[in-house]
């Protein structure tokens, strides 16, 4: 059984599909279809730096003032305490990056570890 597949050349990529199809004019519309989806995708936010998202994300904070003020020191905690070898890039960040940057805290009290923790997950 033959099944067809695409091999799409982007700007900084190549995303290769398998269509899951044998028929030619059910893979042209699939292939279609790949093809807008991608255009809605915007290319530049797998460019993004923990800078530029911190920007970004403080803006669109909304709440209590004192929750507010915990949000934003910890993300410049984080963006002053990020380990210097680990990616600063959003798409390459791992759990265990951030799992690193919170050991510099492993002496504080949980309380305040587990709003790092919290306010981290928000911010990723």
């Amino acid at each position: 059984m033959l099944r067809l597949s695409s091999l799409l050349l982007r700007p900084r990529q190549q995303i290769r599909r398998l269509l899951e199809t044998n028929d030619l004019a059910h893979a042209r519309r699939a292939l279609a279809d790949f093809k807008r989806d991608l255009d809605l995708v915007d290319l530049l936010l797998s460019l993004r730096t923990l800078e530029s998202h911190a920007e970004t994300f403080l803006e669109t904070l909304s709440g209590a003032e004192s929750i507010l003020y915990n949000i934003r020191h910890t993300i410049s905690c984080l963006l002053k305490d990020w380990p210097k070898d680990s990616p600063r890039m959003l798409p390459k960040i791992r759990k265990s990056d951030c799992e690193r940057w919170l050991t510099k805290y492993a002496g504080r009290a949980t309380s305040t570890v587990n709003s790092h923790i919290s306010y981290a997950s928000r911010f990723f």
